[in-house]
């Protein structure tokens, strides 16, 4: 359970490693200003080397999170799979982004920022619409539906930040600013995440209750709802009565009926 919780961490890690390694090459390059200058522009500073690092590293731990949140759950379904696939898209997208660098500002168009322009404008569009996909998996856990709740919340800041970009110019006046504000939106979303991974793999509650057995054999039909007592069977006095279920002892029956009901397993 330790090396899932520790890779838990990694995801948690991610946004926090990103912003101060940022936020230090920001304050190293003179003249730089984050609010009109994008973050790919410090690319052409003095340390620009970090900065490709930085976005090679920052995309692994995106598939690291991404990873980590999929086998959490039990099962995978259709919704589930989706909003994974497309978070592991973004990964890659970092790394598209760090291998072709932007174009320096006043200088005409070259291929390598029309690659790296594409990257960013996917990465963008994907994140909402896998916040939709993965909140419809979360909601079918009860205790998931407040995180369900929160990512439909970001996606649809993810969805006014991009309208009032195109619509009022807010992006191309500031861009470093609107960048900044879509990134922070994004990070706060994966830490809540995060953070509600490793409660599950710290105090068991949730989906993730049974977090190795879900990696170490497949989902079935049914499943023990992780969020019930099972009794022990080696408990004498927790043995279903004789008789119980075929009329005799209708008040044990029914308490026993409730307690061992196994639950459809949730998408």
């Amino acid at each position: 359970m330790s090396v899932i919780c520790g890779i838990t961490i990694a995801g948690l890690s991610g946004p926090i490693i990103f912003m101060l390694a940022i936020g230090t090459l920001e304050l190293s390059q003179p003249g730089y200003n984050p609010f009109v200058t994008t973050i790919s522009g410090l690319v052409w500073g003095p340390h620009g080397r970090v900065q490709t690092a930085i976005f090679i590293v920052f995309g692994s731990l995106v598939e690291v999170f991404i990873i980590n949140l999929y086998y959490a759950f039990a099962t995978r379904k259709v919704y589930l799979k989706l909003g994974v696939l497309m978070f592991l898209c973004i990964g890659i997208g970092f790394f598209v982004v760090a291998i072709f660098r932007a174009d320096p500002p006043g200088l005409p168009r070259t291929a390598s920022g029309a690659i790296h322009s594409f990257a960013v404008g996917v990465i963008s569009a994907l994140f909402p619409f896998a916040c939709l996909f993965l909140s419809r998996s979360f909601w079918k856990d009860i205790c998931w539906k407040g995180v369900s709740v929160y990512s439909i919340i970001t996606a649809l800041m993810a969805f006014g930040l991009g309208i009032l970009g195109s619509v009022t110019g807010f992006r191309e006046m500031w861009a470093g600013l609107y960048q900044r504000i879509y990134l922070l939106n994004a990070f706060v979303w994966i830490e809540v995440v995060s953070l509600r991974l490793l409660y599950s793999c710290v105090f068991g509650s949730g989906t993730s209750k049974n977090y190795l057995s879900a990696i170490r054999r497949p989902p079935g039909i049914f499943r023990a709802c992780p969020n019930r007592a099972v009794r022990d069977p080696s408990d004498r006095s927790s043995r279903i009565p004789h008789g119980a279920g075929n009329g005799e002892h209708p008040g044990a029956s029914d308490s026993w009926r409730t307690h061992r009901r196994p639950c459809l397993d949730r998408q």
